[in-house]
């Protein structure tokens, strides 16, 4: 009889005789899920893709999942769907569904006559307890119930509760009587849409002047091609109103006849609060009512169900946060694009995420002009980040051109192959400098700041657990490094439990950074990455030492993953390795981006946009 094991265990000590493959991490001594999807991920990657593209077409009992979640031609609230945005920040089991149709791969090859399941997650082993069953191969499942008391206490409290006091913050916000600016739309302008982060005033002249990181210096281009620029500011936190408005009374001259500034969430109103309850309850009910749901998470040809590791988000999507989000953003901006003038160009930073399916939906039911989605950071280097892919079918149904802008703006090469490969249209593909990383200009030709004065500098993820689990395994090796002569830390802007990160470090010797990133990685010599950020590729372009500390649980979405002289861990003992044995880099900046201070790609594109040329001709 043949057996074989597989453990969500990170130990690699032995269970049996028997092959054991290991669910997480890359571990030595026994077979790796992680490594199989690596040799197969093209495959893989698009049967997940297949999979989440085909759930809205299947149905319960007499509506399809498309026509429940319709709003109008403009909006579907599916496709705002946490399951269909696929993100891995916010879905947690997009890692287990790809390891769960490599598993099933590796059943088919290996024929098993019995499986001995090793977990401490119950919905993976549901999941492959499932898979068995419909296999006709038997199972036996060994849970590690001490892992059970980890539990968050968040995880415990039920959905009803949650979504109350996450609509209760909209209405409340409602009150908000001094909200708008003096805002004044342009005709015939162009609308950048954009995070209210990362941005400075500088004085400019009789005016002050907004620059944002996001777009560096390319809005300067469009003032000098006499086109007017209205900013459509998205908030990231609670404290993003305030903030907004300190910003609009303490510098009056940044809203003039060249440039406007609104925040989209100053536009909530009580009828689109009372509107867009109403619309929740409506697909809420009819999704609480609906049968045979575990049905829909079915793979086609195959024996997968993905209910148990879906499930999460499958209540999110249809009667969570997730759908009133999408209801109530969708509102707001059909509020803000019906009002505004014709607008000849839309640019937004382009991550498949909800707000994006609005706004293109309310931009296209307004009749406004071209709209371009702008690659600003490194999205499609991230090969398992899903939001920035869709399956190769995905672009043959004339439909999906509602979902996804005119055109992309990919910044490199790189970019570029891995989008075209992946079966996006090549004539909706432009090409345009990395914004980003364009200051990065004159340091990467210049290695006087390359140095060797041991100085360490951990940068935080999004994610607080990838983070929090780096600061804890480097204090445990600190001890292991010879000579180190500074240890600093510095938080991700957009994770909002960075104070309970700052408290944890109150007994450890690492300081916390207060100046630009750019100073950070020239002051220090080795740069430890948590997670997915991009700050790998800065770290790379200026010739310091990269170490990029991943969550084992998680595929690895880290844009630096498409680099070759980039180190990746994610324990204490590879992590005191890849610190002692260092790297060489040898760096081809073409490679991954276009960098030019002249951005003479930028001003090709928008000469064409800023042309009457019909879009077929860009």
């Amino acid at each position: 009889m043949k057996i074989i094991n597989i453990t969500t265990y990170t130990s690699s000590s032995k269970k049996n005789n028997n092959k054991t493959y290991y669910w997480n991490g890359f571990n030595k001594l026994g077979y790796s899920i992680n490594e199989y999807i690596g040799s197969h991920k093209y495959e893989i990657r698009d049967a997940y893709l297949s999979f989440i593209e085909n759930i809205e077409t299947k149905r319960s009992e007499k509506l399809s999942i498309k026509n429940i979640f319709y709003n109008n031609e403009f909006h579907n609230f599916w496709h705002m769907s946490s399951i269909y945005e696929k993100s891995d920040n916010k879905s947690k089991s997009i890692s287990d569904c790809i390891k769960l149709i490599a598993f099933e791969r590796i059943i088919n090859f290996e024929k098993p006559d019995f499986i001995r399941i090793y977990s401490d997650n119950i919905s993976v082993a549901k999941s492959i307890k499932e898979l068995c069953i419909k296999k006709n191969i038997r199972f036996k499942i060994n849970y590690k119930l001490t892992n059970f008391f980890n539990i968050k206490i968040s995880s415990l409290i039920p959905n009803l509760f949650k979504i109350v006091l996450f609509i209760l913050k909209y209405f409340i916000s409602c009150f908000n009587l001094n909200k708008k600016s003096n805002f004044i739309p342009f005709k015939n302008g162009v609308s950048i849409f954009s995070y209210f982060l990362n941005f400075k005033v500088i004085k400019n002249d009789n005016y002050k002047l907004f620059i944002s990181d996001f777009w560096s210096n390319m809005p300067n281009l469009l003032l000098k091609n006499n086109k007017k620029v209205s900013w459509l500011h998205l908030g990231v936190d609670n404290k993003a109103k305030n903030n907004f408005n300190s910003l609009i009374n303490n510098n009056k001259e940044i809203n003039n006849d060249k440039s406007q500034h609104l925040l989209i969430d100053n536009y909530i109103s009580f009828n689109i609060f009372f509107r867009s309850l109403y619309t929740f309850i409506v697909i809420s009910t009819k999704t609480i009512l609906m049968l045979n749901i575990k049905d829909l998470f079915n793979m086609d040809k195959s024996d997968i169900n993905f209910f148990f590791l879906l499930k999460k988000d499958w209540i999110r999507s249809t009667r969570g946060s997730n759908l009133f989000f999408s209801i109530i953003i969708s509102k707001i901006f059909d509020e803000i694009l019906s009002k505004l003038p014709h607008q000849k160009i839309g640019l937004y930073l382009k991550e498949n995420q909800a707000w994006e399916m609005a706004l293109l939906g309310s931009w296209r039911k307004y009749n406004h002009g071209k709209i371009i989605g702008i690659d600003n950071t490194s999205g499609y280097l991230r090969y398992w980040d899903m939001r920035f892919y869709k399956s190769k079918k995905f672009f043959n149904n004339r439909k999906n051109n509602l979902i996804d802008c005119d055109l992309t703006g990919v910044n490199g090469i790189k970019s570029r192959d891995l989008l075209i490969a992946s079966g996006y249209p090549k004539e909706r593909i432009v090409e345009i400098e990395a914004l980003r990383y364009n200051h990065l200009t004159e340091y990467i030709d210049d290695k006087s700041n390359v140095s060797k004065n041991n100085k360490f500098l951990l940068v935080g993820d999004y994610e607080y657990d990838t983070t929090n689990k780096l600061i804890f395994d480097f204090s445990k090796i600190i001890s292991s490094i010879p000579d180190i002569s500074k240890i600093s830390f510095r938080p991700h802007p957009g994770n909002l439990k960075t104070n309970k990160i700052l408290s944890s470090l109150s007994n450890c010797n690492i300081n916390i950074s207060k100046q630009t990133l750019i100073l950070d990685i020239i002051e220090h010599d080795n740069i430890i990455i948590a997670g997915s950020s991009s700050v790998s590729l800065e770290a790379y372009l200026m010739h310091k030492k990269t170490i990029v500390y991943l969550d084992i649980k998680n595929l690895n979405t880290s844009p630096a993953n498409a680099i070759e002289g980039i180190n990746f861990c994610s324990n204490q003992k590879d992590l005191l390795n890849a610190i002692i044995k260092g790297t060489s880099i040898s760096i081809n900046k073409n490679d991954i981006f276009w960098i030019d201070n002249n951005l003479t790609k930028w001003k090709i594109l928008l000469k064409r946009l800023l042309s009457n040329k019909n879009l077929d001709e860009i």
